[in-house]
């Protein structure tokens, strides 16, 4: 189970990283909440959880960044704490990049993927 997740979190790194040469400009925090309301996983979701759940994952990744944590090692706790509480992974892996464009797409050039895709 954990190199499908390892294996998703590169993945999704991937995608983090294509045309990426410096920090994208992000999306908006209304097209996030379209987005995100478009996944199954979190229907049902409110609004405010679902910004408080984005900038948590921002918050997580700037503490990770403080303490020498990768972004894929945030991005791999993250998948497997929501998957455990029975998120579909899928669907947190679109949240890890809707959350990061619209809250922290400093974020999304993904540099410690990058550096061990390298």
């Amino acid at each position: 189970r954990m190199k499908r997740i390892a294996t998703f979190a590169l993945l999704l790194g991937g995608l983090m990283l294509a045309g990426c040469a410096s920090s994208p400009a992000g999306i908006s925090e209304d097209q996030y909440r379209e987005f995100m309301s478009e996944l199954p996983s979190y229907v049902g979701v409110e609004e405010v959880s679902l910004v408080k759940l984005g900038s948590g994952l921002c918050e997580m990744r700037a503490v990770g960044e403080e303490t020498g944590t990768t972004q894929v090692e945030v991005d791999v706790q993250y998948l497997k704490i929501a998957t455990d509480a029975g998120f579909d992974a899928r669907d947190v892996g679109a949240f890890l990049v809707y959350a990061t464009s619209a809250y922290c797409p400093e974020y999304s050039d993904a540099d410690g993927l990058r550096s061990l895709l390298d």
